[in-house]
């Protein structure tokens, strides 16, 4: 075993009433980032970190809107790296689903890709209809032609409809609108690109455009051709967009014009990965997220992307936090739509990660002081004026702790999931964005796979300034089955959502009855169980407007100048930081002043009692520190309160004895 030191922090954000926080510093710091954890050895673990704090969006637990199955399915799992859609509605009102259909419970080989369409009230078939070839097809999304009558096109890829033993990618077109006949279309079988997990679609002028990745899910690759009626006729060789470390990325295409995004995970640190990264998981966590596009459907700025996320580097030469520099990175999943302008929208889920500033490059560890595993945001980017704004809020542990604050056990969401995933975008006529997303909430969790995998919930929230600021999100759908005996979970997972929004929004999800992915090795006793799919519809005017959410900046904040004398400028009223922390009996609470103001600082038990004052009266502008002496409190933790008139700053802080 390597001779390292293990150093795992808990930072945390502080934040004002009347700003939105802009500390890199963000929230627990659980893993170590030179180790790849297994689920079991969490449970050994014992650091201190925070008594989770519990972000459930305002509503009962109902499903909300019309419910209504359109099949289901013996997998549970379907993608490893960002959903595409598997919901398209027509301009008559009718819904076209599909999803990947395994038939028995043994986790065979016997997947296909499945097909319904609801009209009249009535779906084509009870349990869809078969769409694919071959003997193992799956991983499909599905579109519509841009044309009157508007037919669904499905990719997925499939074995057994092509030479040798990989899997091709195969367009699937059907013969009208909702028939379930399908003819399929194969690009070149590009054995050494393997055409796996594929994504697609058409554009109002005809175009095919399909990306695809390899087996190891290590390069990106596009083909696009003309459709309009007989066999496509695709390039030979398709266009290698970009290595990557995830199996994650997207494809939209504007309803109006010949304009096309595509949108992937790049990791910061090169592929293949350093030596000190190998088999890390902060490997898989530090990345940037990367777009391209077309305006006329045929030229890409392929050799020039934009750095859509363009994470800010350490800077040795600041203090903590901002040394960090940024402290969020692009994690798995994404999701990007165009507007009635024709302007790009993309809203990413992003994790924590704490990468040193300065590190020995002798020892063979990732240089990263620590990261989240379950604590996620979601935000949102828009290319009116490449902004990137707060959208939803996952920023909590799922560790269960007792009342000395030991852990009990340490569930999570699962493969390439967390608090908050796999979003979902819609754009509507009368300008409103929509996300839906899987919320993981806290508490809610089977305990006999590993450390327990928690179950998710269905969530949307709306912006009616194109993505500026977002609203609190509604539940769609809030299941609760803590503790569930094996096969008897609610888990929603895999939400998406169809483009076209008219009163209604149109979704669809798996319902799995046992949390966690039997093909995922960390899942090991997460059984096969008969798993319904859902279509739901869900009224417009259903969606909860009732408050913004303030969240944090993706990006830190540096102190904008520093005096002569070293002293950094105060950027705004606020708690600057608590070095350390945690902390043993004493720490430094520091915090910043714009103007001369009388102020209280005072120290907090959770339940909001006053355990200590540390400061009253008249305090100048400027960066101030006071040392906290804890020695007489219990081991714990504390909000620090800063407060001055209507406005307060707060944060809280962990002793440790």
């Amino acid at each position: 075993m390597k001779n390292t030191i293990l150093i795992v922090a808990v930072l945390l954000i502080s934040s004002t009433s009347h700003a939105k926080a802009t500390s890199s510093v963000r929230g627990p710091s659980i893993v170590p980032a030179y180790e790849t954890i297994a689920p079991n050895d969490l449970l050994q673990r014992r650091t201190p970190f925070l008594n989770p704090r519990r972000i459930e969006p305002g509503r009962d637990d109902v499903i909300l809107g019309e419910q209504n199955e359109t099949g289901n399915t013996w997998y549970d799992y379907h993608s490893n790296g960002s959903v595409g859609k598997m919901i398209a509605v027509d301009n008559q009102g009718g819904v076209h689903t599909t999803w990947m259909d395994l038939y028995t419970p043994d986790g065979g080989f016997t997947r296909q890709q499945k097909y319904n369409y609801l009209t009249g009230g009535a779906w084509l078939e009870q349990d869809g209809v078969p769409a694919s070839p071959g003997t193992r097809s799956g991983f499909g999304n599905i579109v519509l032609t841009r044309e009157e009558e508007q037919r669904a096109v499905i990719f997925c890829h499939a074995l057994g409809v092509a030479q040798g033993e990989n899997p091709t990618t195969v367009v699937l077109v059907d013969f009208g609108t909702g028939w379930g006949a399908f003819e399929s279309f194969l690009p070149p079988n590009y054995a050494e690109f393997n055409n796996y997990w594929p994504m697609g679609v058409v554009s109002p002028g005809g175009m095919i455009h399909v990306l695809y990745n390899r087996s190891g899910a290590d390069l990106i690759s596009y083909t696009g051709t003309e459709f309009r009626g007989g066999q496509p006729e695709f390039p030979d060789v398709p266009i290698e967009i970009s290595p990557t470390s995830l199996n994650t990325y997207r494809i939209a295409q504007s309803p109006h014009s010949e304009r096309a995004a595509i949108t992937w995970i790049a990791s910061r640190v090169g592929i293949p990965p350093p030596p000190e990264y190998t088999n890390t998981r902060a490997y898989q966590q530090n990345n940037d997220l990367y777009l391209v596009w077309t305006d006329d459907g045929e030229h890409w700025n392929f050799d020039n992307p934009l750095n859509v996320t363009n994470v800010i580097p350490t800077n040795a030469d600041l203090e903590e936090p901002y040394s960090y520099g940024d402290t969020l990175r692009p994690a798995t999943t994404h999701d990007i739509v165009f507007d009635a302008d024709d302007k790009i929208h993309i809203v990413f889920e992003a994790l924590g990660m704490w990468e040193m500033a300065e590190y020995d490059p002798e020892v063979n560890i990732p240089p990263v002081d620590g990261l989240t595993i379950d604590a996620s945001f979601l935000f949102h980017w828009t290319e009116e004026d490449c902004t990137i704004t707060p959208v939803a809020d996952g920023w909590f542990s799922q560790c269960v702790v007792d009342e000395n604050g030991d852990t009990l056990i340490w569930p999570n969401p699962g493969a390439w999931k967390t608090n908050t995933c796999n979003p979902s975008l819609a754009y509507s006529e009368d300008g409103d964005l929509y996300c839906v997303f899987n919320y993981f909430p806290y508490g809610d969790y089977n305990d006999y796979i590993g450390a327990g995998r928690c179950h998710g919930d269905v969530a949307v929230t709306v912006s009616e300034d194109n993505g500026e600021t977002w609203y609190y999100p509604t539940m769609l759908v809030q299941t609760s089955s803590p503790l569930p005996e094996p096969g008897e979970g609610m888990a929603e997972e895999y939400p998406t959502l169809a483009e076209r929004v008219d009163e209604n929004l149109h979704v669809l999800y798996i319902l799995d009855h046992e949390a966690g992915t039997t093909i995922q090795a960390s899942d090991a006793g997460a059984a096969n169980t008969l798993n319904e799919v859902y279509y739901l519809k869900v009224p417009v005017e259903e969606v909860l407007r009732d408050s913004i959410w303030e969240g944090p900046d993706f990006h830190v904040s540096p102190p904008e100048s520093v005096h002569d004398d070293g002293i950094q400028n105060p950027l705004e009223f606020r708690l600057a930081g608590a070095y350390p922390n945690p902390f043993n009996s004493t720490t430094r609470i520091e915090y910043d002043l714009e103007v001369r103001q009388t102020i209280e600082l005072g120290i907090y038990s959770t339940t909001g009692q006053q355990v200590a004052k540390l400061f009253s009266g008249e305090s100048l502008p400027g960066h101030h520190q006071v040392t906290l002496d804890a020695i007489a409190l219990p081991a714990g933790v504390y909000v620090v309160k800063l407060s001055s008139g209507n406005l307060t700053s707060s944060m809280k802080v962990a002793l440790v004895k």
